[in-house]
């Protein structure tokens, strides 16, 4: 490890990826994915203003965060690199990449995001934490973030880099900064997006990457685990590291895969949205009878019906749900689905889609689940598995990871 006034570095070849740590944390936050990635690339991870050993601002802001971000990468001479923030480092992420000149942002990867709109928070727990430096309450603030034990070594750097930040550094990020709305910024965003989500997580919980996340990052993929708390960077540094490997480098042999689907579903206001997600849990065996091991995700064991149709060239689906939940998968020609929030996405053959839309609510122009049609002058033939289990009616991206 190097570290070179505000940055730490792991390993010198490779693309460079560039690492913005949570709040309260610091670059070291970082080490343990850094160390799993520096053999095959550039690891770089900043100490934010205000945390670690990087002088306060004057005046914080997220803008200011990111402009310190951008003069450090200048610095150091990094001009195209893959960008991962972890929480409060995923806003100013975010806004570093919405600035960005384009192709300098590789791959955005968000760790647990604070959601660019506006970050919920208990008025009671901002104001426990707003007592700072205290140890006690830096001790609870780590104990209520995790779901994994940390080791000796990591629960020290969390509780000492906690206790470390600037305290006014810390008083604008609880009071201003986690409440300040980047969302207009972002309409011009390049890079790709990846969102690493825990689904319990209890300081960003899920439903609250479904509302203020994805909606507002309409073409991130979200790769969701389970069990998992806040800081899974130090709770689980193989998983983290191994979900960037394989986004930054997708079929690299040996790196577990993930199959890319949209998934069709219904916000908590009855609105019919879109979400490219990644099934992940692939597991290596063998599919039996003496066959050599492959890469298997058991999604379903049994709870379902299968169907082939074909759609006719220029047939039109009009709005409507789909009947149940279910998983269609072109087999040839090309279809095309629209969802409440304008969003268009077409398909062909290798794309795959999850009809999860039940109980969307008609909004004022009559529209109601999803709009659906053919593209072209071939008929575009699926196969349909209909899921029986009602457990699966209106499930939400990641519920499938």
């Amino acid at each position: 490890m190097a570290n070179t006034g505000s940055v730490l570095e792991w390993g010198n070849k490779g693309d460079a990826l560039v690492f913005l740590h949570y709040f309260g944390g610091s670059a070291q936050s970082w080490q343990w994915v850094a160390e799993r990635l520096s053999d095959d690339y550039r690891c770089l991870a900043l100490n934010l203003p205000g945390f670690g050993d990087t002088p306060a601002l004057k005046t914080p802001s997220i803008q200011a965060f990111a402009d310190f971000v951008r003069q450090e990468l200048d610095r150091l001479e990094v001009k195209r690199y893959t960008l991962i923030g972890h929480s409060m480092g995923c806003k100013i992420a975010l806004q570093v990449a919405a600035d960005a000149p384009e192709g300098t942002v590789q791959q955005l990867i968000l760790v647990a995001p604070s959601p660019p709109t506006i970050e919920p928070m208990p008025e009671k727990e901002k104001e426990r934490m707003l007592h700072h430096p205290d140890r006690k309450e830096a001790e609870t603030s780590i104990t209520n973030a995790i779901k994994h034990s940390l080791t000796k070594a990591q629960h020290t750097l969390a509780i000492e880099t906690q206790l470390a930040t600037d305290p006014k550094t810390w008083r604008w990020w609880l009071l201003e900064g986690m409440s300040h709305s980047i969302a207009d910024h972002l309409t011009g965003l390049q890079a790709p997006v990846t969102v690493l989500a825990s689904q319990d997580d209890p300081v960003i919980l899920a439903d609250v990457v479904q509302k203020e996340v994805l909606p507002v990052l309409k073409d991130a993929t979200l790769i969701s685990t389970k069990n998992v708390g806040h800081l899974s960077p130090m709770e689980v540094p193989d998983w983290v590291a191994s979900q960037i490997r394989r986004i930054v480098a997708p079929g690299k042999q040996g790196t577990e895969p993930a199959l890319a689907y949209w998934h069709v579903w219904t916000d908590d206001k009855g609105i019919s949205r879109q979400t490219r997600c990644d099934l992940t849990a692939f597991v290596k065996e063998s599919i039996g009878g003496g066959a050599d091991p492959q890469w298997n995700d058991h999604l379903l064991t049994s709870g379902a019906k299968v169907l082939f149709t074909e759609l006719p060239v220029g047939w039109v689906g009009t709005w409507h749900e789909n009947p149940k939940p279910q998983w269609i998968i072109p087999l040839s020609g090309r279809w095309y689905v629209e969802t409440m929030d304008g969003q268009r996405v077409e398909m062909g053959p290798g794309d795959i889609s999850f009809g999860g839309d039940q109980n969307t609510k008609e909004d004022e122009k009559g529209r109601k689940g999803h709009l659906s049609g053919t593209i072209g002058e071939q008929p575009a033939v699926l196969m349909i598995v209909q899921l029986t289990d009602a457990k699966w009616t209106g499930a939400k991206p990641g519920d499938f990871s």
